[in-house]
């Protein structure tokens, strides 16, 4: 994808600045034109196109009167917080981080509806990406929190995304909700890349993420057809080593599909006995799903012993599985206590 983006301030040398930055770090991305007069950037538009356009607020009226513009939103020096009216402009704050001010290009321009349906096109992967997938037979059994503590070990050995897939998720998040990456998926699919790209946020931690549904229904009412065209495109845009999804013990049909396209299916477990008659049925039922789907699932399981006292595999948890990890009980604490202690402490290594 190679959007040609218009810029046209009075400040030349910040535009100029920004073109940069972005040049530097968006190259295979982004083709940027600097303009520091609208009169310049109007006949520019005459023989050229634009994919979209970021002009200072002071030349608003000048757009409007153009026969033809692209897509456009507006410079300003501040942040305006009023709530912005239907059909209007949308105001983008000059002077902020130049990634940020990407992400909102990014974002504004797959709000216009005039994508280009080329975009769809997906480059090829430029490395290995594997999915995890972590879930528990029964809630309380820590399947969050090891899935948490496993991503920021990952996120220091390379790039982790994060995608936490629970119906009532009890992780606190403050970034972007994954509720618009599901409505690109249901309305104007070919959108869905510049969505990715610009609505994922970066925890302290190094996790790349896109939040819980602010509101559950539309997890609820995602596809399987659309579960795997989120994945798909996850994995094509090459910015991740490693996918992890938390994700309920339950197999409805978007589930299965998580579990079909895993490379490892985690199953968080602790020592008491009513977890590992759930375990049981879970994997009966995983059982039953391989044969009705004709792939092999059951080889990419595995148990992550949570709150063990040994880490000797216990008999109810059978011969059928292995053991990829192992986390001892820790006394009471806060959440995050509890992760940053496991990400240092607990035994990832076969997972």
């Amino acid at each position: 994808m190679s959007l040609r983006i218009a810029i046209c301030v009075q400040n030349k040398a910040y535009a100029e600045r920004l073109k940069k930055y972005w040049n530097k770090n968006y190259r295979d991305k982004l083709e940027v034109s600097v303009f520091s007069n609208f009169e310049y950037m109007a006949e520019y538009l005459k023989k050229y196109s634009a994919d979209f356009v970021l002009l200072e607020e002071l030349w608003k009226e000048n757009v409007e009167s153009l026969k033809e513009c692209p897509p456009y939103a507006l410079l300003t020096k501040q942040e305006y917080y009023v709530e912005q009216k239907q059909g209007a402009p949308a105001s983008i704050r000059m002077y902020q981080r130049g990634d940020e001010l990407y992400k909102e290009v990014i974002r504004e321009y797959a709000n216009s509806g005039q994508v280009k349906k080329e975009v769809n096109v997906s480059a090829k992967k430029e490395k290995e990406c594997r999915t995890y997938v972590f879930l528990s037979a029964g809630g309380g059994r820590g399947a969050s929190t090891v899935s948490e503590a496993f991503a920021r070990r990952c996120a220091k050995q390379g790039k982790a995304l994060k995608l936490d897939l629970q119906f009532c998720s009890g992780m606190e998040t403050s970034v972007k909700k994954l509720d618009d990456i599901l409505f690109a998926l249901k309305s104007r699919r070919y959108i869905l890349p510049l969505k990715l790209e610009a609505d994922v946020r970066i925890s302290e931690d190094g996790v790349a993420t896109f939040g819980t549904c602010e509101n559950p229904i539309d997890l609820l009412h995602a596809s399987r057809e659309e579960m795997r065209q989120l994945l798909k495109a996850i994995e094509e845009l090459g910015d991740y080593n490693t996918i992890i999804i938390d994700m309920d013990g339950i197999l409805g049909e978007k589930e299965r599909e998580i579990l079909c396209c895993a490379d490892r299916i985690v199953c968080v477990a602790d020592e008491s006995r009513e977890c590992a008659n759930k375990f049981q049925r879970l994997y009966q039922a995983i059982l039953a799903l391989q044969q009705l789907e004709k792939q092999e699932i059951i080889s990419k399981m595995a148990v992550f012993l949570n709150k063990f006292q040994s880490s000797v595999r216990p008999a109810k948890y059978g011969s059928e599985v292995d053991v990829c990890g192992f986390a001892v009980k820790y006394k009471e604490a806060e959440q995050e206590d509890i992760i940053y202690t496991m990400e240092a402490t607990a035994d990832f290594s076969n997972i």
